[in-house]
């Protein structure tokens, strides 16, 4: 019999549904066949599911089904199907998970052509959160550090049998979890190449709705203890002593050690937590970086400085005062947490430092959009203004890009009383947009006098359907029309669209010169009121809209104008108007200005430029010399004038 290109092992517990779906997607991989051997270990399954693969044995000569007594633990279903694979390379597929069609055809490929003895594939994310496309790219001799395959230790990978032959490895059957970074540590560390495949959704993981997926539930004390020191006898055994070292205890610490520090040492027996925190100090904290520790999120960071040299006393101690409210003191205008005497000598100021306190709790106070932008108002809660001594800085709104490089725009905010701040996301904005179409998440950050100490997304609730999106059109900074929107995720976050063109552009003037004709977008909706925005507020102006989507507004009276009521000027002396177009899901913007006593499009200049982008100029404006700006007494003049004309032009009643 030919030997197999690769052995495909599936170790199988009762979920025959998600094991048909598994399995159909080996049968149809583009990789004959004939290359693959198919070995499914039922661990005892009582569905049906042994039936299920003895039907499937006729139509598939390459399967192989091994049965046995349930041992609950995937461990012992791999290694047996280990034990029995024939094949070249070997992947170790879960029961629950399935493969994208060309997958084996080009992680056999890309290991032969290069030599790979381990061959680390994209795996993505069905109804389950998986990281590796943020940092995973295709590397054919990939460094286990700098190109990201040491944070994944999953079996879901292309091992050469041979290597796994070699090193005599197995999956721990004393471990419930963490069994398989223990076998792919071994692996990694002695392979002669490692490759990283990012060009195609290698693998699907599911989310079992059961909630069956073992790696999704928590580790007990002792198998913690179990894998941090297997990890850490591999590291130190395949590394020499210095910073690399260093970077591979990384993991095993801060992923692995620092949960296991909170309620499962909480939850263990008295003997269990001894036991834990003796051997972890000899031989697993001497792995960690001085950097690293300082660097770590505040509870994992405590912890870890208390389990460093700490007693079991100490640990239990510091967990109670975290479950509870946590009580803070002020150093030099910086926050620190207070731990109570003993602690705060064990745990050295620097390492107290808060960084992450508490989400920032706050209400939605409000979201509008004005002639500068998206104007948002919140209430912030904060018991840190209690502290004495403490230089709290004002809370900023800070708005991140999604994405790989994600670029961050800070908002100040604007206290309008004790509780109550107000943001405006306009220009600033537009001029650091990377690209556009682009989203920006919005957060609210609150800051003592040397960093970040309490942020949360900020929120935007579904109220109705008013507050689904609010939108307005600015102009950027280089004069380039912008749009953006702000809207309500399906959590009731803010978030803030932002594209490259207004929704409303098409500006021009019909019929004379005391009323305003604008196309609406298609998907607009029902029109609800159209108002002119002044300095002190909204004026609404009568309007007509037909059925094409032309919007006709009619222009205000002289006297509906008073002296507070008097446009905005812009930085060269001219008007700036801007009219709100409020529809049943979205409010839109344009921004306009009056120059030579007629309406335009407002530009980024008083240079004589023409229309923005977009728009149509009213015929009178196009023959206008526009080479020099208008001095501010003639504008309002002109503002003046034509507001009389639309007076005598005005509908009665």
């Amino acid at each position: 019999m030919t030997t197999p290109t690769i052995s495909i092992v599936t170790p199988t517990y009762n979920c025959q549904p998600l094991l048909q779906a598994s399995l159909e997607s080996v049968f149809t991989q583009t990789l004959p066949q004939s290359e693959i051997e198919i070995i499914v270990v039922d661990d005892g399954s009582t569905d049906g599911t042994w039936d299920y693969l003895q039907s499937l044995r006729a139509e598939h000569p390459n399967l192989v089904a091994l049965r046995q007594e349930n041992s609950g633990r995937p461990s012992v279903g791999r290694n047996r199907g280990l034990a029995t694979a024939t094949g070249e390379f070997v992947f170790f597929l879960d029961s629950d998970d399935w493969f994208s069609p060309e997958a084996l055809e080009k992680m056999v490929a890309a290991a032969r052509e290069h030599g790979s003895d381990v061959v680390v594939a994209l795996a993505v994310g069905d109804n389950r959160t998986v990281r590796q496309a943020s940092y995973l790219k295709t590397v054919y001799d990939a460094d286990l550090l700098d190109d990201g395959a040491w944070r994944t230790l999953s079996p879901w990978k292309l091992f050469r049998t041979s290597l796994v032959r070699r090193l005599g490895v197995e999956f721990p059957e004393d471990m419930v979890q963490g069994e398989d970074q223990v076998f792919v540590a071994q692996c990694y560390l002695a392979a002669g190449k490692v490759s990283t495949l990012a060009d195609y959704d290698y693998y699907h993981l599911r989310g079992r709705e059961d909630g069956g997926n073992v790696s999704k539930q928590r580790q007990s004390l002792q198998n913690k203890l179990l894998t941090t020191t297997r990890m850490a006898q591999i590291i130190v055994a395949n590394t020499e002593p210095g910073p690399r070292r260093q970077r591979f205890f990384h993991r095993v610490i801060f992923r692995t050690l620092a949960p296991g520090l909170g309620k499962p040492f909480m939850t263990a027996a008295p003997d269990e937590q001894e036991e834990f925190l003796n051997r972890i100090q000899q031989e697993v904290l001497p792995g960690m970086g001085s950097e690293d520790l300082a660097a770590a999120k505040d509870k994992s960071r405590l912890r870890l400085a208390v389990a460093q040299e700490g007693t079991v006393a100490q640990l239990t101690d510091l967990n109670e005062r975290l479950a509870a409210r946590p009580s803070y003191v002020a150093e030099e205008g910086r926050l620190h947490y207070d731990l109570g005497p003993e602690l705060n000598v064990l745990v050295p100021v620097e390492l107290r430092r808060v960084r992450d306190a508490a989400k920032l709790k706050h209400s939605f106070d409000g979201l509008c959009s004005t002639t500068a932008g998206l104007e948002a108002t919140y209430r912030i809660h904060t018991p840190l203004s209690e502290v004495p001594g403490l230089d709290l800085q004002p809370p900023v709104l800070k708005l991140v890009t999604r994405g790989s490089s994600p670029v961050t725009v800070s908002v100040a905010g604007t206290a309008l009383d004790d509780q109550r701040w107000q943001f405006v996301v306009g220009a600033d904005l537009l001029a650091q947009a990377p690209t556009v179409p682009v989203i920006w998440d919005a957060h609210l950050v609150l800051s003592d006098n040397s960093g970040q100490l309490s942020s949360s997304r900020a929120t935007y609730p579904r109220i109705n359907e008013a507050t689904q999106a609010r939108a307005v059109a600015l102009l950027s900074p280089d004069g380039a029309a912008a749009y953006l929107e702000a809207y309500s995720t399906a959590h009731g976050s803010l978030s803030v669209r932002q594209s490259g063109a207004p929704k409303l552009t098409a500006i021009t003037v019909a019929g004379g010169d005391d009323h305003l004709t604008l196309t609406l977008p298609r998907n607009s909706g029902n029109l609800r009121s159209v108002a002119l925005m002044t300095a002190q507020g909204h004026l609404q102006l009568q309007h007509e809209l037909s059925p094409e989507g032309q919007l006709v507004v009619r222009m205000p009276e002289a006297s509906s104008l008073s002296a507070d009521r008097a446009p905005t000027m812009d930085g060269v002396g001219l008007p700036r108007l801007a009219l709100e177009i409020e529809c049943e899901a979205t409010s839109s913007q344009v921004p306009l200005t009056l120059a030579e006593g007629m309406l335009v499009p407002l530009q980024p200049t008083a240079a004589p430029q023409g229309p923005a982008a977009g728009s149509v100029a009213p015929p009178q404006a196009q023959r206008q010399d526009r080479t020099r700006p208008l001095s501010k007494r003639s504008a309002i003049s002109g503002l003046l004038n034509r507001l009389r004309r639309s007076k005598r032009h005005a509908p009665r009643g």
